[in-house]
């Protein structure tokens, strides 16, 4: 399937060194705040922290983007879609600076956590991205998707960064987010047909470039002959 992304939200961290780190819309998650040094997003203390996006309404099918910049043996990050304030219920796209874990997508439901997917293991430099759709997530690295699958997630939520350094605080930093909503093409179309004393209705369509509806005519009240994708 492919996507369309809107992006809703950006931070690029390009700004005095700021502890906690908040502009306005970022809140700190289990007093343990996030802060920008040197333009770099990284933990305050050693046993690492995390952050919420709050300067948006953030849309129910939603996308989050980060650049790991330093990210050493043993580093953890995590990117959350759809989390609340205590992180029980998410999806999280999880960073490790390890061979044997490498990156996973996970679904937390009531605080449980189900590893979904290992993905290859992620290096500094490189820019990840997942998204979610209804209850199917999709994650691109450097732009191009490596991974789909579904999952049973929350409805909704917001978009949380978290940072667990290896040694020390400097050694486990991103920057460059971004995110929105995200929508599938018109590529992909949902007819549904809904009968009703004969007559035949056009329930939904999910796609979103032009479509031209053909000649609704002769088949009788209701039905469509045919449709032109431009």
């Amino acid at each position: 399937m492919s996507l369309v992304f809107t992006q809703l939200a950006a931070d690029d961290f390009n700004r005095p060194d700021e502890n906690p780190l908040d502009n306005g819309v970022w809140t700190t998650l289990f007093n343990l705040p996030m802060q920008i040094v040197s333009h770099k997003v990284q933990s305050v203390a050693s046993g690492g922290g995390a952050s919420l996006y709050k300067g948006i309404a953030w849309p129910k099918d939603q996308w989050a983007e980060i650049r790991l910049v330093d990210f050493i043996e043993n580093s953890v990050i995590v990117l959350v879609l759809r989390g609340n304030a205590d992180i029980t219920d998410d999806i999280e796209l999880e960073f490790f600076g390890s061979d044997i874990f490498k990156t996973q997508v996970s679904a937390v439901v009531g605080g449980v956590q189900t590893v979904l997917v290992t993905l290859p293991r992620a290096h500094a430099g490189e820019t990840w991205r997942i998204a979610v759709v209804v209850n199917t997530w999709y994650v691109f690295r450097n732009g191009i998707q490596i991974g789909t699958g579904t999952g049973t997630f929350p409805e909704s939520g917001s978009v949380v960064i978290d940072a667990s350094p290896s040694i020390i605080q400097s050694d486990t930093t991103l920057d460059s987010f971004v995110g929105g909503s995200v929508s599938p093409t018109l590529s992909e179309v949902d007819f549904r047909e809904i009968k009703s004393s004969g007559e035949v209705q056009l329930q939904s369509v999910s796609l979103l470039p032009e479509v031209v509806f053909g000649e609704v005519s002769s088949l009788g009240k209701g039905q469509i002959k045919s449709l032109d994708f431009l």
